[in-house]
């Protein structure tokens, strides 16, 4: 454990614990372990890249510290009493508003220089000022606006002057104009937008915007004087409006900043988790450091509060995934896709130790029991899962499964490793088998399923008989592929079957709330009279609205109708939010009672559907204001265009069910049938009945969508790749930090960049992806395409109905008649709209899109589409063109339904197609790619093989039976080689032995020469002793007689060799069987009787081993072997046989002699090589002759000091039967 290791780790949990608990003790023991990694940082970098290390985790690490520092800092200060200065926010909105005069003023003035071509200065117009807040540039030629740019939401009905502002209820706008001739140039710019205009704009003042200042209040310059903080706003050394920042408070600029820098905390913490897990998991680290690590991590996960980043995203969001099942670990889909992390992280490490049951007895207990509470693990792990009442958004569907996948994983990798010892490489269940299993129970689940969201007792049995199928799987391969798609399938079953329930819950709700009581509700409508004018009721729905948004009511996002009544019970004004447009019937009658009795009342009343809120308050000029607060229910239908007045619409295609009131039941319906869930098809449905007016019952009924099935195996199946996509991620990461992928790439990528087989795979596999991406791409733009042909469609045909019945001024009947809000354009500039509000909120800006005006400009068709931003909403918007009778360009505009389900699910369900078909397609092209590849590669791999056994000279090469015809020919090219090549090899061999006689002609020629200078001699001296009467001619002719014949005897020996080894092969007698252990054991004898100081062992097997032999020549080959180990000076020579699977034999004859050098090894063989100075050298090449005559074969090995091994290999007798024997331990 390193100081670096240990400083990672404090800091985790110092941490972990600052972002629960900020205090001063967490950053002081972060400031120390900081310290002390920065320092082994600076000492351990010696290379650029760990240069480059070392900086990341500096400045991260500075991070770490000086946010919580700030953070306490603030703390401290509001206990002390410190405070912002409220001048400061005004002071910088002063400095940004007189930056942007001048900004503006230079736009006006360009303006009126730009093109007299109108296509020209539309294009030059939009560069004039940069679009990061909403800014606008109009330029009008004799009186009539000619190009323009940005967004613009206001009118410029009057100018006062070359600068000012233009205050609207909704809006601050700042403006600069300039004459040039017959051109006015005009640019503004959004200072401020209230709600809820502020949801459909960008404003300056929301950029000035901190901690220190929440908003901004404007006003008559006179107001500024005498006001704290306020300040007087100058454009061009005009003033113009006063400004005041409305500084937030101290716990709220704390929260909000203790929020933020948490988050960064957290970032950096799950950077150095990272940095820790990759510093331990490196090659050579010991398992003591992994675990611990791990276990720091987990303490890490405990001290962590992920549900406080629950604004950040939904994986911290407890609100759609919590369950108690595991404490802290699953309390957040975040915290327990980490943990299930740490799981599977620990469970590698486990099986790196090679940690096993000590018995099968064990493993199988272990293998049962993790079967048997694995799927209802994750069962409970999907309980957690709470769907929306908005729907389920597809980044809600990847935060459910992957945690809950990676925990299946552990599971699953969890019952492989205790299933180990139960099986081996050569026993076990197929690979496929597994997969198959949950394949089928995956599929089966849509089918099975009953209302309400109920699957058979017995299902899970087929998922535990998966988990034992894949326990017991055989370990030939790594099973990490099975088992991801075991996990896989049932991750996405079982989120399925858990959102399904949840939706019939959530239906179930709905209904409830019906018939329950709103406490809320009162408190909101309380609220709301309380803030309401006391002398008057709002006239308009401008004032209205502006009410409404000021309330809690607005922010609690509840279905209501806010009207307001003259004395004498008209109508003056009425606001729907959230619901359809329309007034409820009955209204009148509390507003009459409230004006009636001058006191305001809250009621609660039967409607439709269920049970309304009813506020009524009279004001003192007997006006009256009601609100109709209806049950959040999904029966009330919300309004289509909502988003054009800043609030929110239907944000999801599927809603996760749909209610719908039948008739009344003219008898009374029993008790037990009030509730009941049942199964159509695809769908499950529930019917209810709720008490009515007058003692009757309302039948509501509940559809919850299950989807067709193919339509669920595509999506299931993409997620599947999607868990699979991860899990490799995740393994080749472990493998990257082990070290065991880069030592891998190293050693093979030289051979597998310049592999055939490779590069033909990939070549078919981009053969099919590259099409097939082009198409996908092709098919998105044009399913694009059309879906905005068909939404253009319903557009044009309304303004086409429009255009026909009904002119500019009929804009608000013509709206009501096609439900569908209408803006009527005159030369480009936003003249009416059909409702006021729209006209003052100005959602689409008050500028024809410049594309849209060239467009209808030209004639040639005269209705165009657009796509436009209304908030966090895109909009697509019909035009269509017409002239008045004053020469005028009007266009009028309607945008499509927001609400429109339909083409939303068709364009929906034809995206996963081709997601599905194109991940299917590439997957199945990559496997038919390596097959093919595999195939096409075969003939070149059979050359290959067949050319490296003719260049090891090992026989006649494998061939393929059926080659494909265009390698026939190449084949019997081969075949053709293959003969000649051998004939080549005999003709070689021919040479050989005759340059190896001529050789040896000259080498017997010299020992012959040898023993011929002693008989000529001898004789001699035979001849002059016959003559000398001195000398005692007996014993000279004694001695030289005896010297003579050991010469002769010598030659004879060296003809007999020579005759041996060049015997020609026709000579050579046929092998017979001889019996190898008789031969050795009487040459053992033999030797033992000698003299010297070897000792002879022997191993050989009782009995008889015949083999293919001659047996006077087998003497003198082991003979050989035998002497020539006693040459070596060695002590101890050991004879041994050992039987082969063939039938036949192995000789090995060990020495512990001298040995021979390797340089000399390859060349023992060759005739007349020796490496002793005496011999005649032909010994081992006479002995391989005969051995490879009779089909066996002689080898040497040989260690310089240590000794030297023969080995010789005989074939079995003619007749004998091969008798084949297991490995040990397998017979």
């Amino acid at each position: 454990m390193t100081p670096s290791l240990l400083a990672i780790w404090i800091i985790l949990l110092s941490g972990a614990f600052w972002v629960r608990t900020p205090s001063v003790l967490g950053v002081a023991a972060l400031t120390g372990a900081v310290l002390v990694l920065s320092w082994e940082l600076r000492r351990g970098t010696v290379t650029r890249r760990r240069r480059a290390i070392a900086a990341l985790m500096g400045w991260a690490l500075v991070a770490l510290t000086a946010q919580p520092l700030f953070v306490n800092r603030a703390a401290s200060e509001r206990r002390g009493g410190g405070a912002v200065a409220p001048s400061a926010p005004g002071e910088a909105l002063r400095t940004a508003v007189a930056a942007e005069g001048e900004r503006l003023v230079a736009a006006a003035r360009r303006a009126t220089q730009l093109s007299r071509d109108r296509t020209t200065a539309f294009r030059e117009i939009g560069g004039l000022l940069p679009s990061e807040v909403d800014r606008a540039v109009i330029v009008a030629q004799a009186g009539r606006p000619f190009a323009w740019s940005g967004r613009l939401v206001v009118p410029l009905d009057s100018l006062r002057g070359s600068v000012g502002a233009i205050v609207t209820p909704f809006y601050v706008v700042l403006y600069a104009a300039h004459l040039d001739g017959d051109r006015l140039g005009v640019a503004t710019t959004l200072l401020h937008g209230a709600a809820p205009a502020l949801g459909l704009s960008r404003p300056l003042d929301r950029m000035l915007t901190s901690v220190d200042a929440e908003d901004f209040a404007y006003g008559e310059v006179a107001a500024a004087s005498g006001v704290p903080g306020a300040v007087v706003l100058e454009l061009k050394g005009r003033p113009i409006l006063a400004a005041r920042g409305e500084a937030a408070s101290r716990e709220a600029r704390e929260l909000t900043t203790t929020e933020r820098v948490r988050w960064q905390v957290l970032l950096v913490l799950a950077l150095l988790a990272l940095v820790a897990v990759a510093k331990v998991w490196h090659r050579g680290r010991g398992v003591g450091p992994r675990v611990a690590t791990l276990g720091i991590l987990v303490g890490v996960v405990l001290l962590t509060p992920f549900n406080t980043f629950s604004n950040r995203s939904v994986w911290f969001d407890p609100v759609v995934y919590f369950t108690s099942f595991g404490g802290p670990f699953t309390g957040t889909a975040a915290a327990l896709a980490i943990s299930s992390a740490l799981a599977l992280l620990g469970l590698l490490t486990v099986r790196r130790k090679r940690i096993r049951p000590r018995s099968r007895g064990i493993a199988i207990g272990l293998v049962l029991f993790i079967a048997a509470i694995g799927p209802f693990v994750l069962r409970e792990l999907a309980r957690g899962i709470q769907v929306p009442a908005t729907g389920i958004p597809r980044a809600l569907w990847v935060a459910w499964q992957v945690p809950i996948f990676l925990a299946a994983v552990t599971v699953l990798l969890a019952g492989v490793a205790a299933g180990r010892p139960i099986v081996r490489d050569w026993i076990g269940v197929p690979r496929w088998v597994a997969p198959a299993i949950a394949i089928v129970a995956a599929i089966l689940t849509p089918l099975v399923l009953s209302g309400p969201g109920r699957l058979p007792a017995t299902f899970p049995v087929l998922w535990i008989a998966a988990i034992i199928a894949l326990a017991l799987t055989k370990r030939r391969r790594t099973l990490v592929l099975p088992v991801a798609i075991v996990a896989a399938c049932g991750s996405v079953t079982t989120i399925w079957a858990a959102t399904v329930r949840d939706r019939v819950a959530l239906a179930a709700a709905d209904i409830r709330s019906l018939t329950a009581s709103d406490p809320m509700g009162v408190t909101l409508l309380d609220r709301y009279a309380q803030r309401l004018d006391p002398r008057g009721a709002a006239r308009t729905r401008t004032e209205l609205l502006e009410a409404y948004t000021a309330t809690d009511l607005a922010a609690a996002a509840r279905p209501a109708e806010v009207a307001s009544w003259d004395p004498s019970g008209g109508l003056l004004a009425e606001l729907r939010v959230r619901r359809a447009p329309g007034i409820t019937a009955g209204v009148e009658r509390f507003a009459d009672e409230a004006r009636a009795t001058g006191a305001a009342f809250i009621r609660e009343v039967d409607g439709e559907p269920g049970r309304h809120l009813v506020l009524a308050v009279p004001h003192a000029d007997r006006t009256v204001t009601t609100v109709v607060l209806a049950p959040a229910t999904s029966l009330v239908r919300p309004d289509a265009f909502g988003a054009l007045l800043g609030f929110s619409t239907p944000p999801t295609i599927d809603p996760p069910y749909r209610l719908t009131l039948g008739q009344t039941p003219r008898l009374p319906v029993p008790a037990e049938t009030a509730q009941r869930w049942e199964r159509d098809g695809t769908e499950l449905h529930g019917d209810w009945y709720l008490p009515a007016d007058e003692g009757a019952v309302r039948r509501i009924h509940a559809t919850v969508e299950l989807r067709s099935l193919d339509a669920l195996v595509m999506r299931g199946t993409l997620l599947v790749f999607l868990d699979l996509a991860i899990l490799g991620t995740l393994w080749i990461l472990v493998l990257v930090a082990d070290g065991l992928l880069p030592r891998w790439w190293r050693q093979r990528h030289p051979e597998l960049l310049r592999s055939f087989r490779v590069r033909l795979s990939g070549a078919l596999f981009a053969a099919f992806v590259i099409p097939s991406a082009l198409f996908g791409w092709w098919s998105f733009q044009r399913l694009q395409v059309e879906d905005a042909q068909r939404r253009n469609l319903v557009v044009r045909e309304t303004l086409r109905g429009i255009a026909a019945a009904a002119s500019a001024e009929e804009l608000s009947a013509a709206a009501t008649r096609f439900e569908t809000p209408l803006f009527l354009y005159a030369d480009g500039i936003l003249a009416s709209t059909s409702d006021p509000l729209l006209d003052a909120l100005a959602p689409l800006g008050r500028l024809l899109p410049a594309e849209v005006a060239l467009t209808l400009a030209q004639g040639e068709e005269p209705s165009a589409g657009a796509l436009t931003t209304v908030g966090d909403k895109v909009v697509r918007l019909g035009y269509r063109a017409a002239l008045a009778s004053d020469g005028t360009a009007l266009v009028l505009a309607a945008p499509a339904r927001l609400d429109d389900r339909l083409l939303d699910r068709q364009r929906d369900d034809l995206v996963i197609f081709l997601l599905f078909a194109l991940s299917l397609g590439g997957i199945i092209a990559l496997a038919a790619s390596g097959v093919g590849a595999r195939q096409l590669s075969r003939p070149i791999h059979v050359l290959r093989q067949r050319a490296l056994t003719l260049a090891r000279g090992e026989g006649a090469p494998a061939t393929m039976e059926r080659p494909p015809s265009e390698f026939v020919p190449v084949f019997r090219a081969f075949d053709r080689m293959t003969v000649e090549l051998a004939e080549h090899r005999r003709e070689l061999v021919r040479a050989e032995r005759v340059l190896a006689w001529g050789e040896m002609a000259r080498q017997v020629a010299h020992e012959i020469k040898n023993p011929l200078t002693p008989i000529r001699l001898g004789v001699q001296h035979l001849l002059r002793a016959r003559q000398d009467a001195r000398v005692d001619f007996d014993a000279v002719l004694e001695t030289n007689a005896t010297r003579i014949l050991q010469e002769i005897d010598r030659l004879d020996e060296i003809a007999r060799t020579f005759s041996r080894y060049g015997l020609a092969p026709l000579e050579d007698a046929a092998p017979v069987a001889v019996d190898l252990a008789a031969v050795a054991r009487d040459l053992l004898a033999l030797e033992r009787l000698g003299a010297g100081e070897v000792t002879w062992q022997s191993d050989i097997p009782e009995g008889t081993i015949l083999v293919a032999a001659e047996e006077r020549a087998l003497r003198d080959v082991l003979m050989n072997l035998l002497e020539n180990a006693r040459s070596a000076q060695a002590r101890t020579v050991r004879l041994g046989i050992t039987r082969t699977a063939t039938g036949g034999a192995s000789v090995t004859v060990t020495d512990d002699g001298h040995g021979i050098e390797a340089t000399m090894l390859p060349r023992i063989f060759e005739p007349h090589f020796s490496t002793r100075t005496s011999g005649s050298g032909l010994g081992l090449a006479v002995s391989r002759r005969l051995v490879e005559r009779w089909g066996g074969s002689i080898t040497a090995a040989s260690e310089p000091g240590h000794g030297t091994t023969m080995t010789v290999r005989l074939t079995a007798a003619p007749g004998e039967v091969a008798i084949s024997f297991a490995p040990d331990g397998h017979r």
